[in-house]
């Protein structure tokens, strides 16, 4: 008998809790889905309007940032064969940097300390070196905030590949 009661207790709590919340379903392309449950308003607003900002189509423009003399110097290769394909087979813009010096990437960065970052994403070909020397490029910019919502991409050809 004392299941019983136990049970309608905990089914009243499950009706109590659903009457406060909000919830949030996102179906993904392959037919699977996800749901959110928010207490709060706001919190659940504003999660909508984030991943319908994510989720709208925008044009986008991508800086491949490649080290061609790490690893066995195979970056050049990966990006025309694999990476270029499909960025053109997805519609996406894209702008091919070479790395030629240890500081090309903190220059890089610095110049947009004073005007618009016209990239939506980034990717990175090369090793660890290359994905450190942007972390720290972006660590240091006077746009940080900014720039470390860019998402950052990584296409491992260095030798160890020990982070990336």
């Amino acid at each position: 008998k004392s299941n019983s009661v136990d049970e309608r207790d905990l089914e009243e709590e499950k009706q109590t809790f659903s009457e406060k919340e909000m919830k949030l379903t996102i179906t993904y392309s392959d037919f699977k889905t996800i749901t959110l449950y928010f207490e709060d308003a706001q919190e659940f607003h504003k999660t909508e309007e984030i991943l319908m900002s994510i989720n709208s189509p925008k044009e986008r423009t991508v800086a491949i940032l490649v080290n061609p003399v790490s690893g066995k110097r195979q970056g050049r290769h990966h990006v025309k064969k694999t990476l270029v394909p499909m960025l053109l087979s997805a519609d996406i813009s894209y702008e091919i940097l070479e790395t030629d010096s240890p500081t090309y990437v903190d220059t890089w960065v610095e110049q947009f300390n004073d005007k618009l970052f016209p990239y939506t994403d980034i990717i990175c070909v090369g090793g660890d070196g290359l994905f450190f020397q942007l972390i720290n490029a972006i660590g240091r910019s006077l746009k940080r905030d900014d720039l470390f919502k860019v998402p950052i991409g990584i296409l491992p050809c260095g030798t160890q590949n020990a982070i990336v």
